[in-house]
Protein backbone atom coordinates (compact mmCIF):
# COMPACT_ATOMS: atom_id res chain seq x y z
CA UNK A 1 0.00 0.00 0.00
CA UNK A 2 1.26 3.44 -0.81
CA UNK A 3 2.27 5.98 2.43
CA UNK A 4 0.16 8.00 4.21
CA UNK A 5 0.90 11.45 4.59
CA UNK A 6 -1.65 13.31 6.98
CA UNK A 7 -1.56 16.95 6.34
CA UNK A 8 -2.48 18.75 9.19
CA UNK A 9 -4.03 22.33 8.78
CA UNK A 10 -5.04 21.76 5.26
CA UNK A 11 -5.79 24.76 3.30
CA UNK A 12 -5.67 26.47 -0.50
CA UNK A 13 -2.16 27.31 -0.63
CA UNK A 14 0.68 25.48 1.21
CA UNK A 15 -1.37 22.97 2.11
CA UNK A 16 -2.69 22.15 -0.94
CA UNK A 17 0.45 22.14 -2.93
CA UNK A 18 1.63 19.72 -0.51
CA UNK A 19 -1.29 17.41 -1.05
CA UNK A 20 -0.56 17.56 -4.95
CA UNK A 21 3.33 16.82 -4.75
CA UNK A 22 3.21 14.04 -2.65
CA UNK A 23 -0.31 12.77 -4.10
CA UNK A 24 1.67 12.84 -7.78
CA UNK A 25 4.19 10.55 -6.29
CA UNK A 26 1.35 8.37 -5.60
CA UNK A 27 0.70 8.87 -1.85
CA UNK A 28 -2.56 8.52 0.33
CA UNK A 29 -3.37 11.89 1.40
CA UNK A 30 -4.98 13.06 4.84
CA UNK A 31 -6.75 15.64 4.95
CA UNK A 32 -6.94 17.55 8.31
CA UNK A 33 -8.58 20.84 9.06
CA UNK A 34 -11.45 22.85 10.89
CA UNK A 35 -13.98 23.62 7.92
CA UNK A 36 -15.33 20.45 6.14
CA UNK A 37 -16.28 23.15 3.35
CA UNK A 38 -12.40 23.61 2.79
CA UNK A 39 -11.23 20.19 2.96
CA UNK A 40 -13.95 19.06 0.60
CA UNK A 41 -12.99 21.76 -2.22
CA UNK A 42 -9.28 20.78 -1.18
CA UNK A 43 -10.56 16.56 -1.94
CA UNK A 44 -11.76 18.16 -5.19
CA UNK A 45 -9.08 19.11 -6.80
CA UNK A 46 -7.44 15.83 -5.23
CA UNK A 47 -9.49 13.98 -6.79
CA UNK A 48 -9.15 15.74 -10.63
CA UNK A 49 -5.92 14.38 -10.50
CA UNK A 50 -6.19 10.81 -9.08
CA UNK A 51 -5.22 11.37 -5.82
CA UNK A 52 -6.65 8.98 -3.13
CA UNK A 53 -7.45 10.87 -0.03
CA UNK A 54 -9.55 11.24 3.17
CA UNK A 55 -11.23 14.41 4.85
CA UNK A 56 -10.85 14.99 8.59
CA UNK A 57 -12.33 17.80 10.22
CA UNK A 58 -10.43 18.63 14.08
CA UNK A 59 -10.11 20.79 16.44
CA UNK A 60 -6.41 20.96 16.69
CA UNK A 61 -6.48 23.52 19.91
CA UNK A 62 -7.45 20.48 21.96
CA UNK A 63 -4.94 17.85 22.07
CA UNK A 64 -7.29 15.41 23.38
CA UNK A 65 -8.58 15.01 20.31
CA UNK A 66 -5.02 13.61 18.74
CA UNK A 67 -5.48 10.16 19.65
CA UNK A 68 -8.76 9.32 18.26
CA UNK A 69 -8.01 11.21 14.99
CA UNK A 70 -5.25 9.90 14.21
CA UNK A 71 -6.74 6.25 15.00
CA UNK A 72 -9.52 7.46 12.76
CA UNK A 73 -7.17 8.48 10.06
CA UNK A 74 -5.14 4.79 10.05
CA UNK A 75 -8.21 3.29 10.14
CA UNK A 76 -9.62 5.27 6.75
CA UNK A 77 -6.00 5.00 5.06
CA UNK A 78 -3.32 3.20 6.96
CA UNK A 79 -0.16 4.05 8.74
CA UNK A 80 0.84 7.45 8.55
CA UNK A 81 4.09 7.69 7.55
CA UNK A 82 4.87 11.50 6.91
CA UNK A 83 3.28 14.26 9.50
CA UNK A 84 3.14 17.62 7.99
CA UNK A 85 2.26 20.65 10.62
CA UNK A 86 1.33 23.50 9.75
CA UNK A 87 -2.08 24.64 11.28
CA UNK A 88 -3.18 28.54 10.47
CA UNK A 89 -4.65 30.75 12.95
CA UNK A 90 -7.85 32.88 12.25
CA UNK A 91 -7.70 34.79 15.19
CA UNK A 92 -5.72 38.06 15.47
CA UNK A 93 -1.86 38.72 16.16
CA UNK A 94 -1.65 39.65 19.70
CA UNK A 95 1.32 42.59 21.34
CA UNK A 96 3.53 40.50 23.53
CA UNK A 97 2.62 43.27 26.16
CA UNK A 98 -0.97 42.07 26.11
CA UNK A 99 -0.56 38.01 26.42
CA UNK A 100 -1.89 36.38 29.44
CA UNK A 101 -2.25 32.81 30.46
CA UNK A 102 -5.97 33.05 29.01
CA UNK A 103 -5.37 34.04 25.51
CA UNK A 104 -2.01 32.12 25.08
CA UNK A 105 -3.63 28.46 25.89
CA UNK A 106 -4.94 27.68 22.55
CA UNK A 107 -2.59 29.20 20.67
CA UNK A 108 0.06 26.83 22.25
CA UNK A 109 -2.34 24.28 22.00
CA UNK A 110 -2.65 24.24 18.46
CA UNK A 111 0.77 25.49 17.48
CA UNK A 112 2.91 23.34 19.53
CA UNK A 113 1.06 20.60 22.22
CA UNK A 114 -0.65 19.20 19.76
CA UNK A 115 2.41 18.70 17.84
CA UNK A 116 3.88 17.13 20.36
CA UNK A 117 0.21 14.74 20.99
CA UNK A 118 1.05 13.67 17.03
CA UNK A 119 4.19 13.09 16.99
CA UNK A 120 5.01 10.97 20.52
CA UNK A 121 1.71 8.76 19.28
CA UNK A 122 3.38 7.85 15.68
CA UNK A 123 6.91 8.14 16.49
CA UNK A 124 7.59 4.41 18.16
CA UNK A 125 6.22 2.97 15.08
CA UNK A 126 8.30 5.31 12.62
CA UNK A 127 11.37 4.32 14.57
CA UNK A 128 10.18 0.39 14.34
CA UNK A 129 10.20 0.57 10.76
CA UNK A 130 12.79 3.05 10.36
CA UNK A 131 11.33 5.18 8.06
CA UNK A 132 9.16 8.57 8.59
CA UNK A 133 9.28 12.06 8.24
CA UNK A 134 8.24 15.07 10.22
CA UNK A 135 7.47 18.51 8.26
CA UNK A 136 6.35 22.15 9.17
CA UNK A 137 5.84 25.05 8.32
CA UNK A 138 6.36 28.37 10.58
CA UNK A 139 5.99 32.12 10.29
CA UNK A 140 9.20 34.05 10.19
CA UNK A 141 8.00 35.76 13.74
CA UNK A 142 8.70 31.93 15.38
CA UNK A 143 12.82 32.64 14.56
CA UNK A 144 12.36 36.44 15.20
CA UNK A 145 10.11 38.42 17.45
CA UNK A 146 8.62 41.03 15.79
CA UNK A 147 6.82 43.72 17.99
CA UNK A 148 2.84 43.48 17.66
CA UNK A 149 3.39 39.96 15.90
CA UNK A 150 3.29 37.33 19.40
CA UNK A 151 0.57 34.94 19.52
CA UNK A 152 1.00 32.05 17.81
CA UNK A 153 4.03 32.76 16.50
CA UNK A 154 4.92 31.66 20.75
CA UNK A 155 4.04 28.60 20.21
CA UNK A 156 5.98 28.11 16.60
CA UNK A 157 9.00 29.23 18.29
CA UNK A 158 8.24 26.51 21.25
CA UNK A 159 7.83 24.07 18.14
CA UNK A 160 10.66 24.91 16.02
CA UNK A 161 12.94 24.62 19.34
CA UNK A 162 11.31 20.82 19.55
CA UNK A 163 12.12 19.97 15.91
CA UNK A 164 15.49 21.23 15.84
CA UNK A 165 15.96 18.97 19.26
CA UNK A 166 13.73 15.81 17.64
CA UNK A 167 16.05 16.01 14.69
CA UNK A 168 19.56 15.35 16.34
CA UNK A 169 17.56 12.29 17.97
CA UNK A 170 15.65 10.53 15.34
CA UNK A 171 18.41 10.94 12.37
CA UNK A 172 19.98 7.59 13.02
CA UNK A 173 16.69 6.22 12.83
CA UNK A 174 16.12 7.14 8.93
CA UNK A 175 13.41 9.60 10.40
CA UNK A 176 13.51 12.99 8.34
CA UNK A 177 12.64 16.55 9.65
CA UNK A 178 12.04 19.27 8.00
CA UNK A 179 10.97 23.29 8.47
CA UNK A 180 9.64 25.80 6.17
CA UNK A 181 9.71 29.82 7.51
CA UNK A 182 7.83 31.98 5.66
CA UNK A 183 8.04 35.52 5.92
CA UNK A 184 5.62 36.30 3.22
CA UNK A 185 2.11 35.55 1.98
CA UNK A 186 1.43 32.71 0.72
CA UNK A 187 -0.23 32.83 -3.19
CA UNK A 188 -3.85 31.47 -3.02
CA UNK A 189 -4.16 30.97 0.57
CA UNK A 190 -6.72 32.56 2.69
CA UNK A 191 -4.39 35.22 3.91
CA UNK A 192 -3.82 36.16 0.87
CA UNK A 193 -7.42 36.40 -0.05
CA UNK A 194 -7.61 39.01 3.11
CA UNK A 195 -4.79 40.76 2.00
CA UNK A 196 -5.93 41.30 -1.48
CA UNK A 197 -9.20 42.30 0.52
CA UNK A 198 -7.76 44.93 2.69
CA UNK A 199 -9.12 42.83 5.35
CA UNK A 200 -5.53 41.52 7.14
CA UNK A 201 -4.28 42.20 10.53
CA UNK A 202 -0.58 42.29 9.83
CA UNK A 203 0.71 46.18 10.81
CA UNK A 204 1.57 48.77 8.72
CA UNK A 205 5.03 48.84 8.61
CA UNK A 206 5.30 44.69 7.42
CA UNK A 207 6.29 44.37 4.07
CA UNK A 208 5.32 40.67 3.05
CA UNK A 209 6.47 39.46 -0.53
CA UNK A 210 4.39 36.88 -2.13
CA UNK A 211 5.65 33.42 -1.89
CA UNK A 212 4.70 30.57 -4.75
CA UNK A 213 3.68 27.62 -2.38
CA UNK A 214 4.68 25.13 -4.96
CA UNK A 215 8.40 25.93 -4.20
CA UNK A 216 7.70 25.39 -0.68
CA UNK A 217 5.97 22.16 -1.46
CA UNK A 218 9.01 20.71 -3.36
CA UNK A 219 11.34 21.75 -0.66
CA UNK A 220 9.36 19.57 1.89
CA UNK A 221 9.07 16.64 -0.30
CA UNK A 222 13.08 16.47 -0.92
CA UNK A 223 13.14 17.23 3.26
CA UNK A 224 11.05 14.15 3.55
CA UNK A 225 13.56 11.97 1.85
CA UNK A 226 16.74 13.48 3.23
CA UNK A 227 17.56 15.39 0.59
CA UNK A 228 16.90 19.15 1.97
CA UNK A 229 17.88 21.15 4.71
CA UNK A 230 16.81 21.14 8.14
CA UNK A 231 15.45 24.12 7.79
CA UNK A 232 14.83 26.46 4.64
CA UNK A 233 13.53 30.23 4.34
CA UNK A 234 11.23 31.98 1.87
CA UNK A 235 11.66 34.35 0.39
CA UNK A 236 15.57 32.48 0.22
CA UNK A 237 17.01 36.38 0.93
CA UNK A 238 15.54 36.44 4.29
CA UNK A 239 18.10 34.11 5.87
CA UNK A 240 20.67 36.00 5.60
CA UNK A 241 18.84 38.02 8.44
CA UNK A 242 18.59 35.72 11.29
CA UNK A 243 20.25 33.76 13.24
CA UNK A 244 21.91 30.48 12.22
CA UNK A 245 20.49 28.55 9.83
CA UNK A 246 3.37 31.95 7.88
CA UNK A 247 0.72 33.12 7.10
CA UNK A 248 -1.39 31.05 4.56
Amino acid sequence: MNKVIAIFGAGPGLGKSVALRFGREGNQIALVGRTLASLQSLAVSLDAQGITNATFCADLTHENNIPPLLHEIQKTLGDIEVVYYAPASTEAFLPASTLTVDNIRDRMSMGFISLIAIIHHLLPTMQQRRRGAVLAAFGGNAVMGLPYMSGLATAQAAARNYLYSLQGEVAHDNIHVGIIGISGVIKGSAYHASVTAGTSDAPDFLEMPLIDPDEMAEVLWKASHGQAELETFFPFEIAHSVPNHHHG
